[in-house]
C-alpha cells in the first residue's frame, strides 16, 4: 500500500512465496460452462480483465489490500462483481467510505505473477473507472508492484460517468525499470482530507502492445483466438 502522493514513489514489497500465476487474458471469451463459466453469450470485451462474468475467472483472484497503517485500507471494503459495466455485462466494484482518521484510503491488489517474471516494458495499460459520487480531491491511483517496489502510473480524479485512461510503459517519473518483474497490479484511492462515501466501479482494465503498425504489433495467440488456446487463465471462482 503507497501513501498518498502524486509522484512516482518507490516503496519496497515483500515476494510471495505462493505458485507463480500469470494472468493473461480475458476468460468469458465463449459463454461456455468450462471451470465454471456463466454459460451467458460471448463477450466482446477484450480487455485482458474484462470482469464478465461472476463466476469463471470473476475478479481475477482480486483481494482488498492491508497495510501495515490500517487507515490507509481501511476505508475500502465489499469488493464484488457489479452488473454496471462500460463494456459488456460487468465490472469489479468497491465500496468506499473515507473518513479524516481511521479511514483515509483503500486499496485492491490484483495478482499477475507471484515470482516476478511479467514484463509490461513497452506495452500500453488501459483502464475505465468511474463512482456513485464525485469524489472532490479524493483520487484513484494505479500502480505496478514491480521489481519489488510500487511504481505509481497512473493519478486520476474520480466521477459519476465512465471515464477511460490509457498510459505508456514504462512512464517516465517512474524509471525504465518500473515496467520489469510485475508481481501485481495495486488499485489504489485516498480521500486526501476528502470525506467521501460511495462506490467504485473499474473496468477493462487492460495491458497490451503499444500500436505502431510495426511487426510486434501482433498479440499472441491467446483466449480471444477461439481455439485450442481458448481457455481460462484463472481458476475457477477466482
Amino acid at each position: 500500500m503507497m501513501p498518498m502522493t502524486d509522484g512516482a514513489v518507490d516503496q519496497e514489497v515483500m515476494p510471495d512465496s505462493g505458485p507463480d500465476t500469470i494472468l493473461v487474458d480475458n476468460c468469458d471469451v465463449d459463454g461456455g460452462s468450462i471451470d465454471g463459466g456463466d454459460a451467458g453469450p460471448p463477450s466482446s470485451c477484450t480487455a485482458m480483465f474484462n470482469f464478465e462474468s461472476p463466476a469463471g475467472c470473476g475478479l481475477y483472484g482480486a483481494t482488498l489490500g492491508v497495510s501495515t497503517n490500517p487507515s490507509a485500507t481501511a476505508g475500502f471494503m465489499n469488493l464484488r462483481h457489479s452488473g454496471l459495466a462500460a463494456c459488456g455485462r460487468g465490472s469489479m466494484a468497491v465500496d468506499v467510505d473515507f473518513d479524516l482518521d481511521t479511514r483515509t484510503g483503500g486499496e485492491i491488489i490484483i495478482p499477475i505473477s507471484q515470482t516476478g517474471t511479467a514484463s509490461y516494458k513497452g506495452k500500453t495499460l488501459s483502464i475505465s473507472v468511474m463512482a456513485t459520487a464525485d469524489g472532490g480531491n479524493a483520487r484513484f491511483y494505479v500502480y505496478l508492484i514491480a521489481g519489488g517496489l510500487f511504481q505509481q502510473i497512473l493519478s486520476v480524479p474520480i466521477t459519476t460517468t465512465w471515464q477511460s485512461y490509457s498510459v505508456a510503459l514504462p512512464v517516465p517519473d517512474a524509471g525504465a525499470g518500473s515496467a520489469d518483474n510485475v508481481m501485481s497490479i495495486s488499485l489504489e484511492a485516498f480521500g486526501r482530507g476528502t470525506i467521501y462515501k460511495g462506490t467504485i466501479f473499474v473496468d477493462e482494465l487492460d495491458v497490451k502492445s503499444s500500436i505502431d503498425g510495426g511487426a510486434g504489433d501482433a498479440l499472441p495467440t491467446d483466449a480471444r483466438d477461439g481455439g485450442a488456446a481458448d481457455v481460462r487463465d484463472a481458476p475457477a471462482g477466482s
